[in-house]
This record gives C-alpha cells, structure tokens and sequence, in this order.
C-alpha cells in the first residue's frame, strides 16, 4: 500500500501577505493497493473551498488504512505515560475503496 497526504490543504485565496493560509476542509491524498481496490476520485467546488460530493474525514482515512494493512482500527494502545489510545477516533474504513 502507497499513501500520500498532506498535513493541512491551502487555501484557494492568496492572504495579504501574499502566502496561503491552513485549510483542513480540502487536503489532497493519493492512495494505491496493489491488489485490490479500484482507482477514484473526489472532486471539488470550483473555488476548492469544500469537497463537492462524498467527503472523507480524517478518522475514516485512517480506519482505511489500518483495515488495508490488516490493523484493527479499533485496538487500544498504552502510550508512554500508561494511558490507554486507540489508534483511530471512531473512524470506520471507506466501502467503496474495497469493492
């Protein structure tokens, strides 16, 4: 499996002081299984300031990869100062990538 994502997208808009501000309504993210999986795409409003149909959010990306990987989603981890995480917030894997 090959993923690609960004932290945050940018904004269409160019700022005042000439840069893009964080946008974490639109974020590009490039996914790849070699065996199965179809390829897809979402698209975006024309000034790409929200997906146009079938938003994916971060928890459901994530429970994505973890179910390609063969990784419970749902498992809980103990981090370093014994605190129980799970490795996913209540995400669940996205059908259509698996169909």
């Amino acid at each position: 499996m090959i993923v690609m994502l960004s932290e945050f997208g940018r904004t269409p808009k160019i700022n005042m002081t000439q840069g893009r501000d964080h946008h974490p309504t639109v974020f590009s993210c490039l996914s790849r299984r070699r065996r199965q999986g179809r390829p897809g795409h979402r698209l975006v409003h024309q000034d790409a300031i929200a997906p146009k149909e079938n938003p994916v959010n971060v928890p459901n990306l994530h429970a994505s990869i973890c179910h390609a990987l063969g990784i419970n989603p749902n498992q809980e981890v103990m981090t370093p100062l014994q605190r129980p995480m799970k490795l996913v917030d209540n995400g669940k894997p996205i059908a259509e990538l698996f169909s």
